[in-house]
């Protein structure tokens, strides 16, 4: 590997930053634990059936899954919420994440992992306050919403009925540090962890002669 794809690999394998080897374990290659997670991916308003207000898709408990629904309509239940932890083969040549497709690219992935917490107002819905013309120069352009507001809500984990919050996974990167704080990974680091998951493509040759430009090379 490259100097960038083995330290991305640490950063993939780092329990403090971006833990990615708790959930998508590397043994036999698999990159996966076969588990089910909630992590609170934001709602995806192109889909149809989310127009309904009170429509949200809750993974094993439902609402097309039968066998693991509430005993009724918000009564507690561990599973809701809950989706199954994708292999991380061939990763990089997806153009949709998650369930529900919301996230469009690997980089903007990562970094709902990295500020889902510390910069929720990018990845969910401010309601109430009022929208800046001009957003702040360390706004940052990566996010699901690109209007900065002043005041108001974020409707954090706007997917899932309250009375579930609290099945979504605590584990690093997702740890609920507040908001503002530095995020797990740095830049460079997310760079490099990418360069280390184009590795996992099917197909991928280490180079007799290794490249001397670009970004996964350094």
């Amino acid at each position: 590997m490259s100097a960038a794809e083995l330290r991305g690999k640490a950063v993939f394998n780092d329990t403090n930053r971006g833990n990615c080897a708790a959930c998508h374990i590397p043994d036999l290659n698999q990159f996966t634990d076969h588990m089910y997670a909630a992590i609170g991916v934001p709602r995806n308003s192109t889909i149809p059936m989310n127009a309904v207000s009170d429509f949200n898709d809750m993974g094993l408990c439902g609402p097309l899954r039968v066998d693991l629904q509430p005993l009724s309509k918000g009564a507690p239940n561990q599973f809701c919420g809950m989706f199954k932890t994708p292999t991380l083969r061939n990763v990089a040549t997806r153009s949709v994440f998650f369930h529900n497709g919301v996230i469009t690219s690997l980089d903007q992935a990562i970094q709902f992992y990295n500020t889902r917490d510390t910069h929720p107002e990018i990845w969910y819905p401010t309601v109430g306050g009022s929208a800046l013309k001009t957003a702040s120069t360390n706004f940052p352009t990566y996010g699901l919403i690109t209007t900065q507001y002043q005041g108001g809500k974020v409707q954090k984990f706007n997917d899932l009925p309250a009375v579930y919050i609290a099945n979504i996974d605590a584990q690093m990167p997702l740890d609920g540090r507040t908001v503002t704080s530095n995020p797990p990974m740095k830049e460079q680091e997310i760079v490099d962890l990418i360069c280390f998951l184009k590795t996992l493509t099917d197909g991928f040759d280490v180079l007799a002669k290794p490249s001397v430009s670009g970004a996964c090379v350094n």
